[in-house]
């Protein structure tokens, strides 16, 4: 996955330069295609467009840049994932005590067996 991540970063990055190489040149060939279009009118100028095409332009960066964050944001938030994490735990530690309490009360009646008397060693052997 890290792999497409970087293929996709490398692809934005060419894009984004190749956007602005591209944007460069429309700004080079209007200004000569204006000049020469005004150079015969001595009336209705013609008005220069590239307001427009860099209003376009950087709404389409902005929307660009919104919608990869919006992509590479988490789907939740780090207080979610630690609640659904402890939830889980919760819930498996209960299920764990309730299999002990079940299996403790299967027992039979007797229950565990008694461990042997333990003799006291405070008590004097003799030698015979």
């Amino acid at each position: 996955m890290k792999i497409v991540k970087i293929v996709l970063l490398i692809t934005a990055v060419a894009a984004l330069v190749a956007g602005g190489v591209y944007l460069s040149l429309v700004f080079l060939d209007n200004a000569r295609l204006l000049a020469a279009a005004n150079a015969n009118k001595s009336g209705n100028l013609f008005n220069d467009p590239m307001h427009n095409i860099f209003l376009v332009s950087g709404l389409a960066l902005a929307g660009g840049l919104l919608l990869g964050l919006g992509i590479g944001l988490p789907v939740q938030t780090r207080g979610a994932v630690r609640r659904d994490a402890l939830d889980e735990v919760n819930a498996q530690r209960r299920s764990a005590i309730a299999k002990g309490a079940a299996q403790h009360a299967s027992l039979p009646e007797q229950g565990a067996p008694e461990l042997p008397a333990a003799s006291s060693p405070a008590a004097p052997q003799e030698e015979a």
